[in-house]
């Protein structure tokens, strides 16, 4: 993306955040217990100190297998005064420290409080939607899939410049109007050089090395800036939300413009969506769906993405069992008006199946009032049967000490979700510090 607006939006963030800090502190338009805390202005700083290491497995000749290690060093920053707030989050870490400044800065952004309401503006990672494991309505944040299938659900989003009020009806009702001027795009490993490329990256790589060109579609203009409204609230126990964007689909499309030719660019859409939990029977459920209404609706526009289904459903509970918690929710998407898709068209399947669902279950539990925190999760890509096996237990001796054991297990065929990651197969030890 441009750095003249990259560092243009910080600058004019900062700007916006200092003017209403001095117009907080006159006192107009703020009342005088809007804030957090009546105390003088007070900066706190934590974060952690990471030092992980991974073997990837070579089954065949294990003293081969490769080994990555990974410091990290986080520092969150959090200052607050009476009628406004600032958090920032950096992360410094060996490949983001050489790719950019941009990507050293997690979060960046300021609170204003109002009598009932607040505006937030800067960098952010907002989460929306009501699955855990897996989303359908999560859409401001675009995602980060280099490495993504090892990270949390925070770490996978990268922060967008966004303008974000949030306005309080009544006791248990919340409005947020989020307005996102410059375009961030998703990001992936590429091919060459890294090992977690999906297997769409693959093949743009290997057409362009058999000579064809990809092009990426300059998004630095007003055209793909971005306004997203969610209401949610709480009614006898029951939790649900409706939201409203006009946005874009989650991935952006590879248009075959000619022979020697792909551009990928992203996709508009209006982006409707509803979501809900409640406890039903003993169960914590949750779901979430979102309808993608794109340019082509009629389905016949082979560089337009068709209009999108997508939904997220399920639930966990606390077992009779020791502290063990086992948790089953899915993921589904289905491509509408498909029946006269071709070969060239952007939504085309090979296979002829335009529907694809994933299913991930968890199983975890607590011993030693905690300090021992064992897990396991698989997630199944249903249509391919390719699959993710993530056995992993945490040991917390202090509460400012982590260490953590998993291992990730990968099987498929090498056009699939997982199975493209099947040489990926490995073992972490990971060691966190909390100050």
């Amino acid at each position: 993306m441009n750095r003249f607006f990259k560092y243009s939006g910080i600058i004019l963030t900062c700007i916006l955040a200092s003017s209403l800090q001095l117009y907080a502190q006159d006192g107009s338009f703020f009342s005088e217990t809007a804030g957090l805390s009546e105390d003088k202005p007070a900066l706190s700083i934590g974060g952690k100190a990471i030092s992980q290491v991974r073997y990837f497995m070579d089954y065949e000749d294990p003293e081969s297998s490769e080994i990555e290690s990974f410091p990290e060093l986080r520092l969150d920053f959090d200052y607050d005064n009476e009628n406004s707030s600032m958090t920032a989050k950096l992360i410094f870490s060996r490949d983001k420290i050489y790719s950019g400044i941009e990507d050293i800065i997690d979060e960046a952004y300021t609170t204003v409080y109002f009598s009932n309401f607040n505006i937030e503006t800067g960098f952010m990672k907002v989460v929306w939607g009501k699955g855990d494991e897996l989303k359908a309505l999560d859409i401001l944040n675009p995602i980060d899939y280099t490495d993504f299938y090892n990270k949390t659900l925070l770490e996978r989003k990268k922060a967008a410049l966004m303008v974000k009020l949030n306005k309080y009806t009544g006791l248990n009702s919340l409005l947020e109007l989020v307005y996102i001027p410059v375009y961030t795009s998703v990001q992936f490993d590429s091919a060459e050089d890294g090992r977690w490329a999906p297997y769409s990256v693959r093949q743009l790589s290997a057409f362009d090395a058999a000579g064809g060109t990809v092009s990426y579609k300059d998004t630095d203009t007003l055209e793909y800036s971005q306004a997203a409204a969610r209401f949610t609230s709480t009614f006898n126990g029951f939790d649900y939300g409706f939201l409203y964007s006009y946005g874009f689909t989650p991935l952006p499309a590879a248009a075959v413009k000619t022979p020697g030719l792909i551009e990928v660019k992203p996709q508009r859409a209006h982006i409707f969506g509803a979501e809900a939990a409640k406890v039903l029977f003993g169960l914590n459920t949750r779901a979430e769906a979102g309808y993608f209404l794109t340019e082509d609706i009629e389905g016949n526009d082979s560089d337009v993405k068709n209009n999108l289904l997508i939904w997220v459903a399920g639930f966990d509970k606390d077992l009779p069992l020791s502290q063990l918690n086992f948790l089953a929710e899915t993921q589904g998407t289905y491509i509408l008006s498909n029946s006269g898709l071709k070969s060239g068209d952007v939504d085309y399947s090979e296979s002829g199946d335009y529907s694809q669902n994933i299913i991930i279950l968890r199983l975890k539990d607590s011993w030693a009032h905690e300090k021992i925190q064992p897990q396991i999760s698989a997630t199944v890509h249903i249509e391919d049967g390719d699959f993710m096996l993530k056995p992993s237990v945490a040991l917390i001796p202090k509460d400012d000490v982590k260490f953590e054991f998993l291992c990730t297990l990968f099987e498929g065929d090498e056009d699939t979700v997982f199975g493209v990651y099947d040489d990926n197969d490995f073992i972490q030890a990971k060691f966190t510090f909390s100050f």
